[in-house]
Parts: structure tokens; sequence; C-alpha cells
């Protein structure tokens, strides 16, 4: 499922059954895509992300 079918289902209310396929269209996106818990602590995020906050994963770790 790439980014733009993902927007369509959330747009027509349609759940994603495909989770492997969204979490490879996220890590593939050039787009920059960060995901937090409920309690605002960031989880993961991708290359682009890493390269537009200007720190990796682990280094974002230390900082939460």
């Amino acid at each position: 499922m790439t980014l733009l079918e993902l927007e369509e289902s959330v747009k027509n209310s349609r759940p994603c059954h495909d989770g492997a396929a969204l979490l490879a269209a996220i890590v593939k996106s050039s787009d920059a895509i960060v995901s937090k818990s409920l309690t605002g602590v960031i989880r993961t995020s991708n290359k682009a992300a890493e390269r537009l906050f200007g720190h990796t994963a682990a280094e974002r770790m230390e900082i939460n």
C-alpha cells in the first residue's frame, strides 16, 4: 500500500488491513515520517526524518 492509497483509505474510512505494506511504504518514503505514542514519546522515524531533524533514531531515544 502506498502513502497515497493510505490517505485515500483514511478519507473513505476504510480500515488499512495490510500492515506490512504500510510499514514498507513508510520506510521507503522520501517524506519525513515520525510516529509517537499516545503520551507523546517518539517511537519510530524513517531516514528522511533523521535527515530533517539531524539525529538518528538511536540518538532520539536518548533525547526522549
